[in-house]
């Protein structure tokens, strides 16, 4: 007689895969969970939210010398909130440049209309500037961001020069940034890692591990799910790694997906 124990464990395995898959679909990124071999099935238990659950410390306001405005129809305007402290743009250009920063691992702290800074032109006129993003860093260092689009940058490098030469006691130095530095392949990436940083998990993190050093030199990002079934943790584990320089993308210079080859880059 045929041995029905072998098909049993398989069915009871992909019903559990299934589960787990179900479960991480219908949650929000930030509350999936990693799938493990003693994955439990789904229970029909009823789950509530109570409307008096803390949810956590409120977020420190705004603070800028200036609060941003909409001039028109075409301006954008808005906020974003990085490390529990609110971040004001008034552009399209402003908010991918806030975005780039916040990934960036020496950011410390992200502040935005932070200064109003006084200058003279070359024909010795006073002027002011407002700076639109302020970075403090983890190295200690304080650096200034203008931002517009590309086709102001002469415009506005005039002024960054002024600022940089007069300096500011608070400030290190003060950068150009417009649109050109925040090709659409570098937003995806960081929000990607952004995302991961919130996400991951240390049991999915020793997994991909794991996977990669099984798989060898190189993989494709797909290669590091389950049989190749997406999986919110799982995801967000890939991402850290590549972002802490433990998966390596092939190309740098493109957005990274769940085709992209990665060069295993961890020590035994």
């Amino acid at each position: 007689m045929r041995d029905e124990r072998p098909t049993g464990n398989l069915k009871r395995r992909v019903e559990h895969e299934r589960a787990a898959l179900r479960r991480n679909m219908h949650l929000p990124p930030l509350l999936a969970s990693p799938w493990t071999e003693e994955e439990p099935l789904l229970t029909s238990e009823p789950q509530s939210i109570s409307r008096y659950e803390s949810l956590g410390p409120s977020p420190l306001r705004h603070g800028g010398v200036r609060k941003t405005s909409r001039s028109s129809e075409a301006n954008y305007t808005g906020s974003d909130y990085f490390k529990n402290r609110q971040v004001q743009v008034e552009s399209g250009v402003e908010i991918r440049i806030a975005k780039l920063l916040m990934a960036d691992p020496l950011t410390k702290e992200l502040r935005s209309q932070t200064h109003r800074l006084i200058y003279k032109d070359d024909d010795d006129e006073v002027h002011s500037h407002v700076l639109d993003l302020l970075q403090i860093r983890t190295d200690e260092k304080v650096v200034g961001h203008a931002v517009k689009t590309e086709a102001n940058r002469p415009y506005l490098q005039k002024i960054v020069d002024h600022l940089n030469a007069i300096g500011h006691p608070e400030i290190d130095w003060i950068e150009v940034k417009t649109d050109k530095d925040a090709p659409a392949w570098k937003l995806h990436n960081a929000m990607d890692f952004l995302w991961a940083r919130a996400n991951m998990h240390e049991t999915d993190l020793d997994i991909v591990r794991r996977r990669a050093l099984r798989l060898g030199h190189s993989v494709e990002f797909w290669q590091l799910f389950d049989r190749g079934v997406h999986h919110w943790g799982r995801e967000a584990a890939i991402f850290y790694l590549i972002e802490q320089g433990e998966l390596v993308p092939e190309f740098a210079d493109d957005r990274i997906t769940k085709v992209s080859t990665l060069l295993v880059n961890m020590r035994c």
